[in-house]
């Protein structure tokens, strides 16, 4: 009896060191963000290239509603209308800057102790939520901790791989290769030269609508892409991690928790009755 309660102590002990370096030494290590300058450079180069575009489209949307006649006006509602959708962007890649530093404390502040808290409890009382609780909890802290690095790499690998935001960049040469607009700008007499310049939808018109629908093309496949790499694969990736630790562990994740203090329920009641 005696070996059995040393035997409890001393692996509680070992538990408590493992959470109190989990706690003071893993979780400023690993929510350090010179720890993640790569990543966090990876992000503000897309937030660059994010706000460019939005930026390029903005001009490009500008210039085409200028275009007498409105021919080229709802080209230009469109792209205004396609470029809004760079706002969840933008928004996803302050959150995951946010999460890169604060999921690791999280998990190494919070849930990996309270896991192994878990641990020391199932030690001592045998009941299976303390166990259940513990391989969850900890599971969860290492998935999300893993989850926003990886995801950042993948999104950065599929964005390098695909042309279609290297071409939203160059928006803007929509427009810069005539200077028409701007030149008649600068002149006092704007609106008259301008309607000399463009008094109907000749060349200039035609070229400048064929230009806008190229460049709504390659926007509408750079906006897909920015979503995908900055809102679909992080989720994709704590889908995969969550089903990869099922797999490894055999542990239903998605198990409800009721179910667990249904079975705790029922374990009381045994004991009960004995």
């Amino acid at each position: 009896m005696k070996k059995e309660i040393l035997k409890k102590l001393i692996a509680t002990i070992i538990l408590v060191v493992i959470s109190l370096l989990s706690i003071f030494v893993l979780s400023p290590h690993f929510s350090s963000s010179k720890l993640y300058s790569e990543q966090i450079k990876i992000l503000d180069d897309k937030k660059s290239t994010v706000l460019g575009i939005t930026a390029g489209s903005t001009a490009v949307a500008t210039a085409l509603a200028l275009v007498p006649d409105d021919a080229t006006t709802p080209i230009a509602n469109q792209i205004l209308k396609i470029s809004g959708y760079l706002v969840l962007v933008v928004g996803a890649i302050f959150l995951e800057k946010i999460l890169l530093t604060l999921t690791a404390y999280i998990s190494f502040t919070f849930l990996i102790p309270i896991g192994i808290g878990c641990i020391i409890a199932y030690i001592f009382t045998h009941l299976n939520l303390f166990r259940q609780l513990a391989i969850k909890l900890i599971a969860f802290g290492l998935i999300i901790f893993i989850t926003i690095p990886t995801s950042i790499k993948i999104s950065s690998l599929i964005e390098e791989s695909n042309s279609s935001i290297k071409e939203a960049t160059k928006i803007e040469e929509v427009v810069s290769e005539d200077k028409s607009i701007e030149e008649a700008e600068k002149d006092s007499g704007f609106w008259s030269k301008f309607k000399e310049k463009v008094s109907s939808v000749g060349d200039f018109a035609k070229d400048l609508l064929e230009k806008g629908k190229n460049a709504i093309n390659n926007l509408i496949d750079a906006v897909a892409t920015l979503i995908i790499t900055s809102c679909v694969i992080p989720i994709l990736t704590l889908i995969f991690f969550t089903w990869l630790i099922k797999i490894i562990f055999n542990v239903d994740l998605t198990k409800s928790f009721e179910k667990v203090k249904k079975k705790v329920k029922d374990e009381k009641n045994e004991k009960i009755i004995e």
